[in-house]
This record gives structure tokens, sequence and C-alpha cells, in this order.
């Protein structure tokens, strides 16, 4: 397969997935989720529609659903995979061996950098490769200085590859503290709205509403719903259960 580098974006980032300060956040990977889609819509509107990803656990399992997800909206997406040696999946554990497989079998190009079983040096290769095939790294890097993350960031800046890190862009959440998040970390499996840096995104008119956390001033449980109380009165009911989701203002109830 040709990869044209100009088209192309290739994922670096941390095999766990932290907060600043290590603090569990049931609703991190979401938050995750919801910047990383968003990221790749734009990449796709620049005209980049080649996605690599190392698949280690972690990041670059996640970033390849992500990519995934975004294929079945547009059909020219393509999903590289870049395997640093045969075997890479064998240790990991069972949740992760299925991904895998799932991730290898959806991937429309396999890459195999090195033609053995492990080898020390793969991983260093496989990043090369990546880096020198790519014209954006999108990464989730927290900062380890030792770890082949941060690596991979310093040698692609010094390539003139851009590098645009999620982690950076979520420090402002990783600092709010207010109420609804915390309430919220008892509801990492709803789907009706999607976590998002600042606040939570509704979906309406097939478009993202988004409310800030510091614009909720009351939650409360429904039968299946959640019942958003927002600042200026307005309330959303998002189902527990199912996509469903509702806004209700000036009296009037209709679906979001």
């Amino acid at each position: 397969m040709d990869i044209i580098k100009e088209k192309t974006v290739s994922f670096t980032g941390n095999r766990t997935l932290t907060t600043s300060d290590n603090q569990p956040d049931a609703n991190l990977e979401n938050v995750i989720r919801t910047e990383l889609s968003l990221c790749l819509e734009d990449c796709y509107r620049e005209g980049k529609t080649n996605f690599i990803s190392g698949m280690a656990i972690g990041w670059d399992m996640l970033c390849a659903e992500e990519v995934l997800k975004l294929r079945e909206q547009h059909s020219d997406i393509r999903l590289i995979i870049a395997i640093p040696f045969q075997g890479q999946e064998l240790l990991y554990n069972e949740k992760d061996k299925h991904r895998y497989k799932a991730i290898f079998e959806a991937a429309d190009h396999k890459e195999f950098i090195t033609d053995g079983d492990y080898d020390k040096d793969a991983y260093h290769k496989r990043n090369d490769w990546m880096i020198a095939g790519s014209s954006e790294i999108i990464a989730y890097d927290s900062g380890r200085p030792r770890s082949g993350t941060a690596s991979t960031v310093r040698k692609a800046r010094l390539s003139g590859v851009e590098v645009l890190n999620i982690y950076d862009e979520l420090k402002n959440y990783f600092t709010i503290s207010h109420f609804a998040k915390r309430y919220l970390q008892r509801f990492p499996f709803v789907t009706s709205f999607r976590y998002g840096r600042e606040g939570l995104l509704f979906c309406g008119n097939q478009q993202f509403i988004p409310v800030p956390f510091t614009n909720i001033k009351g939650i409360e449980i429904s039968g299946e719903y959640l019942v958003f109380t927002l600042a200026n009165d307005i309330t959303y009911r998002a189902s527990i259960y199912s996509d469903e989701c509702f806004v209700d203002f000036n009296k009037t109830t209709a679906q979001a």
C-alpha cells in the first residue's frame, strides 16, 4: 500500500491513560474518546485519510477503534496497523487480545516492521517508520521522560512532524472539581450524551450541543433518566440505558 505522507496521521501514547494527578476518573476514557474523535474529524476535513496505529495496549488500540468508527461515516478512511514483531499481542490480557484481533481483522493494511519474534529494538523501528510516513502525530504523552511515547514525540518534532498532545489539551479538565463531574463518575457507561473536556455534549438536530459543567446546577435520577437542570432552567433528560435524550424548555418537550 502506498502511503502518502501529507495524508497520513500516526498515534503514539501511554499504555496506561492517567490524569495529571493519577487520581481515578471513571470517565477519563470517555473524555479522551470524545476529544480524539473531534480531532480525527478535523484531520479528515484537512484531507488526511490514512491513520497508523502501533497496536500497543492503551492509547494505540483506543485510537484504532476510533478510526474504525470514523470509517463508518467516511469510506475513504484507511486504518494502517504497524506491527513491531510477530506475536505482539501474546502477552496481552484476554480482553485486549480480543480487541487486538478485532482491530487486526478490520484494518485496511498490516505493516510488519520486523520479520521475527520479539526484538528489543522493534518498537523503536516501528516508531521511526511511523514518523517517516506521517505529517502529523496525535499523542497522549503524560510527560514521562524515558517513555517510548516521549521519545517518539521528541523525534517527530525534530523531524518537522506536527504533534498534537491530547494530554495537554485536557489539562483544564484535570483541574475541574465541579459537583457534576464528581456525580457522573457513577455513569461511565451512559451513551445518551458524551463526556467532553469542559462538560457534556448532548446530541440535537444532528449536532452536538456543548453544556459546560459550570452551567449545570442540578442532577437527579428520574426512572431510567438522568435529569440535568441548567443555569438557564433548560432541562435535559438523558436515558441511562439507551441513546434517548430530550430537552425541555418553556414547558415544551422535544427530542434532542
